[in-house]
């Protein structure tokens, strides 16, 4: 009895500081991935508010935003020149410096981070773009997803590569409303 006593005390001992270790490392991949995903929150906020160098900010200096399979801007220069006409484009109100939302919502749900063993980061979130319509309100434009690669740079998160995939779309909306041509 008194060895199945010690067995037990022994094992214990030896568990504990593994289960210990093994605990310690949560907390900070947990404020990691916080962190991401506030990042992933914080793409939406600047984008509807199309605030050209807050939106630019959010990537590293060679970061890229990729829709249908294309780059559309690499690097800080290109990412700003892209938010800024997204701010004429969308959100005239915004160029005399008001606060001002645009047109079009970005929603962002559902991200998933996954903490890489190099030290970056990969992953993904549900985006829905929601758009007024004169006379009818809020309507659904386009549905899909962002795949996003994360990188540290200056010891903060950044989006290093972001791609669009828009698996579903209302073409008619984005006609009449002057999206596409």
């Amino acid at each position: 009895m008194k060895f199945a006593k010690l067995l037990i005390v022994g094992s214990v001992l030896l568990i504990q500081p593994l289960a210990t270790s093994a605990s310690a490392a949560e907390p900070n991949d947990t404020i990691e991935r916080f962190r991401i995903t506030e990042l992933m929150n914080r793409y939406a906020w600047v984008h509807n508010l199309t605030e050209p160098e807050g939106y630019a900010n959010l990537f590293t200096k060679d970061g890229e935003f990729v829709g249908g399979g294309v780059v559309v801007a690499k690097g800080h220069d290109a990412l700003l020149a892209l938010a800024k006409k997204d701010r004429e484009d969308y959100n005239p109100d915004a160029a005399a410096g008001k606060r001002s939302f645009m047109a079009m919502r970005t929603i962002i749900t559902n991200p998933i981070v996954t903490l890489n063993a190099d030290g970056t980061a990969s992953g993904s979130c549900y985006v829905q773009i929601v758009v007024q319509k004169a006379g009818v309100g809020p309507q659904i434009l386009a549905q899909g997803r962002y795949e996003d690669n994360y990188r540290k740079e200056d010891g903060e998160w950044k989006i290093a590569r972001r791609e669009t995939f828009l698996d579903m779309t209302n073409m008619a909306l984005a006609k009449e409303i002057g999206v596409v041509k």
